[in-house]
């Protein structure tokens, strides 16, 4: 989005080097009020994405997250409690659905601002999500009147004039093209509920659909590879080619399962002995018994990846 801006007309490193544009132009209110959606977007659809029973109802899967940070000082014995999670639950989900609206208010700004902060310090501290709290701490300045941003700018580079005035003229062309992508955004999330059952467990237009911290799956996979032209049965679990780490995200993933499927057929197949390839796959989610993800009776060669429901996938049932 940022590429149809003019953000390269101050402050930023090919002006510096260049010495492109002499003067400090102006932007358009459209402009920031565009990112400021955007940013609000992340926070706004992850608040929606946690109305869910597990989440609400449950305080799943914070319940096993904090208790796992136990150990810590002080505070550990707190994080057990299950009273907590589902304060914790409860914050983030209403945090996530209103924090927009306060951080386009004037007055209330600075303070909902610091509760951002302090929010996204916490979530950092407790939760293994690398980089995403310090990005948004650092996106949500976007919210702080221009004024407050050429104090900053005049404290670090020592500039003597206010620069980048914002007013008030649009573009009308970009702001059409920028209505329909936000049309696109606004709508893609909910994509998953085209598809049959929980979409944390069937994983089905989970992606591009801010599910944030929603779920804690852990399970294995083992995979039949049959040859029956010839008798032979083998075994495969991925630990002789992937990592431990690629191992644990492909085996909670059905479309992963597939494309692995999909690579030991082809590599024990001959143009004469065509494999046949079965998943042996049992998943715990949210702190559930574990029960099976993929159908082992379906030859996964049979199936292809594409936007329609996946056939080999069981239903939760829950």
């Amino acid at each position: 989005m940022m590429i149809f801006l003019p953000l390269n007309h101050s402050y930023s490193l090919d002006n510096l080097i260049f010495k492109k544009f002499k003067s400090k132009t102006s932007i358009q209110r459209w402009m920031k009020i565009a990112l400021e959606v955007q940013v609000g977007f992340v926070y706004f659809f992850g608040g929606i994405a946690k109305l869910k029973s597990d989440w609400l109802l449950k305080a799943q899967p914070l319940k096993i997250w904090l208790t796992s940070n136990s150990d810590l000082p002080i505070i550990g014995s707190l994080l057990e409690k299950t009273c907590i999670a589902y304060a914790f639950s409860w914050f983030a989900c209403i945090f996530d659905l209103t924090i927009i609206f306060f951080l386009w208010n004037k007055k209330a700004r600075p303070y909902a601002y610091l509760v951002a902060v302090v929010f996204h310090v916490l979530t950092s501290w407790f939760f293994y999500i690398g980089m995403f709290p310090f990005i948004m701490m650092t996106c949500a300045l976007i919210f702080f009147s221009n004024e407050w941003h050429y104090k900053i700018l005049k404290r670090i580079l020592g500039e003597d004039k206010n620069i980048h005035r914002i007013y008030n003229k649009s573009n009308y062309a970009r702001i059409k093209w920028l209505s329909i992508f936000y049309i696109i955004e606004f709508i893609l999330p909910f994509r998953y509920l085209l598809y049959k059952g929980n979409v944390l467990w069937t994983e089905q237009g989970y992606r591009f659909s801010w599910n944030i911290m929603l779920m804690e799956k852990a399970g294995s996979v083992e995979f039949i590879i049959k040859i029956p032209s010839k008798n032979i049965q083998l075994t495969e679990d991925g630990s002789k080619e992937l990592t431990k780490n690629q191992i644990r995200q492909m085996s909670q993933q059905p479309d992963m399962i597939l494309e692995y499927a999909h690579h030991l057929g082809q590599k024990y197949s001959t143009a004469q002995n065509k494999a046949e390839v079965y998943a042996e796959s049992y998943i715990s989610f949210n702190g559930r018994p574990a029960k099976q993800l993929i159908n082992p009776n379906i030859d996964l060669m049979t199936q292809k990846e594409s936007l329609f429901n996946k056939q080999f996938i069981l239903p939760f049932n829950d």
